[in-house]
Parts: structure tokens; sequence; C-alpha cells
């Protein structure tokens, strides 16, 4: 009987008011991260539920935690931790302990838990070594194949954070009989491998299939000429301090930091792109002979503006319409499948004839099959959406899913939500494709999922409260006077 091995989460997005995992105060609508929120409770009991019911409880499963889970570009590390230890405080409540470590894939809004992982790991490599020792360039890059490994970067931030929790101290759990809980960082890929080497599931946040996230390499080949890298490491070592800085590090900043949040909801939602169009027409008008007392000006350099706002904000997560993926995102899937992920899969061992890859990003959940140059077979697409609510008009391709994973790495993907505008009954679905859509572990969960129908449209239910509550506010922000 198959059970679940490995869970994974992405876009959870904690400690940003948006999210439907961070608590919000229903009466002011203010960020309360010293509870957990309804939705992050429902979620949790889901897990267990689900994984209560695997026939091996002695194996605890793998958390893979797939980017963007704390929100580090958009509010406080402190809000985005004490939100994510209220997750901590669910999965792993003492006693009933859900999973037994954590893999953890920075995304762009958390990438500088990268950076702390692999400075820290630089420091223990310069630690034992003497003066007259070369010293290596700092890695900007795991090995994918990291599960077990003992070089694998462990997150010294994160593994303090939750052994606040006292019964995860390693000298409690070992006092219990049980190894050390621990959060491995893996960066930008993840991948695990069957016992046969004949399957694998890779795990990446996704964010570089945007051309976005390449624009010093775009830059340096603009004004220096050459080729855009096609090698992971040389593709985050020339594009890292800009993800850091504009994704993960900006947005924390006091003062002008804090106006950020503010710029970017108006971005993403049409009403509030006109009114930072104003904002910016009046802020640019001195400085190029306009006068911007006089309305008219500004509202002749506004519609202009607006234009520039628009095209600047191709992201792939505003980009709607009835596919998951725009056609530029295809492009992008397509050159990081065969370029750099294909290029690092071959210089640490092969791959695998059955391939499975796992991203989030887009917060648009979909699951699909499609050939690429280099795999022997149709690789088997899985998004796993997100959890935040970005916009005040609902689009039904937003969304959130978990990815379940059993020991012979067979995916099957639970899609808990969509953004309806009316209230549907249960959304909850259990979707596989490839290896996984004929299987016994598919069968399964969609088993264990309509025995507990109930609390699955209970769950969808409470979702879509929640995701008008968030809604209502955002609109109260993006609508305030600029």
């Amino acid at each position: 009987m198959p059970d679940i091995r490995y869970v994974c989460l992405s876009d959870m997005h904690f400690g940003e008011e948006d999210s439907l995992l961070t608590n919000l105060n229903k009466r002011t609508a203010r960020v309360d991260v010293a509870e957990a929120s309804p939705v992050l409770i429902r979620m949790a009991e889901g897990l267990r539920t689900l994984i209560g019911k695997n026939v091996n409880l002695e194996i605890k499963p793998t958390l893979i935690l797939n980017g963007d889970i704390l929100e580090l570009a958009l509010c406080s590390t402190s809000d985005a931790s004490m939100a994510f230890l209220r997750f901590i405080e669910l999965v792993m409540e003492e006693g009933n302990e859900l999973f037994k470590d954590i893999v953890y894939i920075p995304g762009n809004h958390d990438h500088h838990l990268w950076e702390l992982a692999r400075e820290t790991q630089y420091v223990k490599f310069i630690k034992d070594k003497s003066p007259t020792d070369i010293l290596k360039e700092p890695w900007h890059n795991t090995k994918i194949f990291i599960e077990n490994y003992p070089k694998a970067p462990p997150s010294f931030y994160l593994n303090t954070l939750v052994k606040m929790l006292d019964h995860l101290k390693d000298d409690k759990r070992k006092e219990a009989g049980k190894e050390p809980f621990k959060v491995t960082v893996a960066y930008p890929n993840f991948g695990l491998i069957s016992e046969d080497c004949q399957r694998s599931v890779l795990f990446s946040h996704g964010h570089y299939i945007e051309p976005l996230y390449h624009l010093m390499s775009r830059l340096r080949v603009e004004l220096l000429g050459g080729e855009m890298p096609d090698e992971i490491w040389e593709i985050e070592g020339e594009n890292f301090a800009w993800v850091d800085f504009f994704w993960s590090a900006m947005g924390r900043s006091k003062g002008a930091g804090q106006e950020i949040e503010r710029i970017y909801e108006r971005m993403l939602n049409k009403e509030g792109r006109g009114q930072l169009a104003v904002m910016l027409a009046r802020a640019i008008a001195p400085h190029v002979g306009y006068d911007w007392t006089d309305s008219a000006e500004v509202k002749m350099m506004a519609p202009a503006i607006n234009a520039l706002i628009e095209k600047a904000l191709k992201l792939e997560k505003t980009e709607t319409g009835d596919e998951p993926l725009s056609e530029k995102a295809r492009k992008g899937l397509d050159d990081y499948m065969m370029g750099p992920l294909a290029n690092q899969q071959r210089g640490e061992r092969f791959i695998a004839p059955d391939v499975t890859f796992v991203f989030g990003h887009t917060h648009k959940p979909f699951v699909e099959t499609k050939d690429f140059t280099g795999y022997t077979k149709p690789v088997a697409l899985y998004n796993t959406g997100g959890w935040i609510v970005e916009t005040v008009v609902r689009n039904t391709q937003h969304g959130g899913s978990i990815v379940l994973i059993d020991e012979a790495l067979t995916t099957v993907s639970l899609d808990v939500y969509r953004e309806n505008e009316l209230r549907s009954g249960s959304l909850v679905e259990v979707r596989a494709t490839g290896a996984g859509q004929q299987s016994a572990f598919c069968s399964r969960i969609k088993g264990l999922v309509d025995e507990e129908r109930k609390f699955w449209d209970g769950f969808s239910d409470l979702i879509f409260d929640e995701i008008e509550l968030r809604a209502k506010a955002l609109n109260v922000r993006v609508s305030a006077s600029a």
C-alpha cells in the first residue's frame, strides 16, 4: 500500500497580509501573527488526516517547501518568522509531529534565506583553512540530489527559529529517542531519485522561468556582448544580488521600503495602476518642464506612464486568460528544463528516464505532461499554485495545491482551492499525470479525500470567506487616495 513520503508546498508568503496563511484580525483587517490563520489551521488538520492514514506510521514524511514561504520582500522579517512558527507549531505538535525534516528551497521572495545559508556554509568552509590556503569562490547553488547528503547546507536561521519550540531542540529529541529535526537548504534545484535510478522528481521554485530574474545577465549581454549563461551557477552568480535586493530585501527597509508593498499592490490591480501613474506623473513633471500643479498637464503625462507600467508589469502571475502559463513563460520553462536544469542533472549523474518537475511561483496550479529535448519521456509537470490574494478581482486560474509523493516517487496533486466569484461547493480535486495518473497511489489519495468529503467541502467554504476578507482589505488599500 503506497504511503505519503514527501509533501510539497510553495508560495505560502507567511507574514504578508494578503496571504491566506497569515492571520488577519477580522475587525481591523490587520496582521495578527500571534495566532494561526483559520486556513492554516484547517490545512494542518487536512495534512494530519491524510498522513495519519499511512500504513507505516513509523516513517515520517519529509516536508519540501518550494519557495516564497517566508515573505521577506513585502513585510517585516519578524512577522514572516512568527507566522511561519505558527505553521511549525501546528504540523510539529509535541508528541504528534507530522514530519521528520524539512527541505527548504528558497524562491525570489525569500531568496535571502539562501544568502544566509550559503554565507554560513562558506564560513564553515574557511574555518579550518590556513592563511596560505587558496580559498574558493562562495558557491551560488547546491547540488540537486542532496537528500541524506552530509554536506547539504543547513538553514542556521530556520533551524534556530523552529527550535524555539522546546520539544524540537536537539537534546529533547535525543531524550525522546528521535533523530534531530533539521531544516536543510537546496537552491535553486532539488531532486529525489528512485533506488533503481529510473525515476526522479525535481523541484525548483520557478522564478528563473521568467526573463525578469535574468535581468543582470541580459544587461551584460546588451552592454558588453557575449552569450546568456546556461549553467545554473552562472545564472545565479550574475543575478543573485538583483534578486536578493529587489525581491527579498528592499520591502523590509524602513521608510521607503514600507511603501514598496503599496506600490506593488497598485501595480497588480488595474485601478491602482492608474493611481500609481498619476502619482509618478506628479513626481516626474517638475523635472521635465511640466507644472505639477496643473492637473491637465499631469493628466497628459499619466497615460504614457501607465503604458510603461503595463509594459514593465509582464510578470507571469499577472498574466490572465484561460491558460495557466503564458507563451513567454512556456518559452522560459523550455529554456530552463533543456538548459540549466538538464546541464546540472548531467553534471551530477544523468537524466532519469522518468522525470517529474514540481514548481510554483505563478500562483496558478496545473498538471500536464510536456516533451522536452534531452528527456527520454514527456515530463510530468506539477505547479503548486499559491496561497495569496493579489488582486481585488478574482482570477479562476489562481489557487493552491499540495503535491504528495510516495516511496516509489509517484506524484499526485491535491488541488485545494481556486479563486471563484461565487461560492460553488467543494473545489478540492486529486489530479495526476504521467506515471501517477493510473497509479495505486492516486487512487488511494482520491479515496482518502472522498472519505473526508465533508471536511474538504468545509475547507473550500472557509477559503472562500477568507479570500473575500483579504480582497476587501486589499480594495481599501488600493483605492486609498494617492
